[in-house]
């Protein structure tokens, strides 16, 4: 077989409490292969030094997944490229087509009973504990991605510095503070709101007022709050960390995840899958074990 119709691995997604007590989400696709030919897993994940890593598939599925997010209650939702919602509640996979036709790109738990997606034809989506509701597009410009600190403070964030409010009640359009395309949006309280993406936009404030951080003209894909620092994951740029009002580069690492879980600083890109406790890293790729 050769090289170009291996398959490869991506990780997109890991949720969880603790270490030895997550989920991983992943896709497995050819170089040559489009998103139609792309197979997706669930899996139980534990992964640490002093254990290794163990992955046990829960759910396996011929679509392509894009993002994950899991409850505290422990269930688990992820929506994929061709629309659908895929859930598991009372101890059952199920699947739901929410007609996004142009895919999900991204979905968040704001808590046990409200869910947030967000399409890539501009569609808002609140999965409640009833029904599903999709918001009218935003002439249809592509979001990349959405997070909340609570069920009333949701923000999306797309292309051409497209961002969006969710206060409880209405998807609200806010003024944009950049052309260029945004990727990421983290909250970290409802006061704190992190945006990141091309061309070395990053930015933080309230909702209302905001900060443009000094920043290399590279892309920066995700961010997560480690140890009383905001880390930056700027893919084959490496991790960037956020020092008063710049960023400054940190590690080379092809990272584009951050996610912050049991006091341990979980990063991924491709089939790398590492981690930093704050003194030492660890890391492993897939496809090698």
């Amino acid at each position: 077989m050769s090289d170009e119709n291996t398959l490869k691995t991506t990780i997109i997604g890991i949720a969880g409490d603790a270490t030895d007590n997550l989920r991983i989400m992943c896709n497995y696709g050819t170089e040559t292969g489009g998103w139609q030919d792309t197979e997706s897993m669930i899996g139980k994940l534990s992964f640490s030094p002093q254990t290794g890593l163990e992955i046990e598939p829960l759910y396996e599925t011929s679509d392509w997944l894009t993002s994950m997010a899991e409850t505290k209650d422990g269930k688990i939702y992820s929506c994929s490229m061709r629309g659908l919602l895929h859930y598991f509640k009372s101890n059952k996979w199920r699947t739901v087509d929410l007609n996004c036709i142009g895919g999900i790109a991204s979905i968040c738990a704001a808590d046990n009973d409200h869910i947030f997606a967000v399409g890539r034809d501009g569609e808002c989506i609140h999965i409640g504990p009833r029904k599903a509701d999709v918001f009218c597009k935003f002439h249809e410009m592509p979001l990349n991605c959405v997070a909340g600190s609570a069920s009333d403070n949701i923000y999306a964030v797309g292309d051409y510095g497209l961002t969006i409010r969710y206060d409880g009640k209405k998807w609200n359009r806010l003024p944009e503070q950049t052309g260029k395309h945004l990727l990421y949006v983290r909250c970290f309280s409802k006061d704190e709101i992190y945006l990141c993406g091309h061309r070395g936009i990053v930015s933080r404030g309230d909702g209302e007022n905001w900060e443009k951080l000094h920043a290399p003209d590279i892309a920066f894909y995700s961010l997560a709050r480690f140890n009383g620092t905001v880390y930056a994951a700027a893919g084959d740029n490496g991790l960037y960390k956020v020092v008063d009002s710049s960023l400054k580069h940190e590690k080379d690492i092809v990272v584009y995840r951050l996610e912050t879980i049991d006091r341990v600083l979980m990063a991924w890109g491709g089939d790398l899958l590492a981690q930093y406790d704050g003194v030492d890293w660890w890391s492993i790729h897939l496809d090698e074990i």
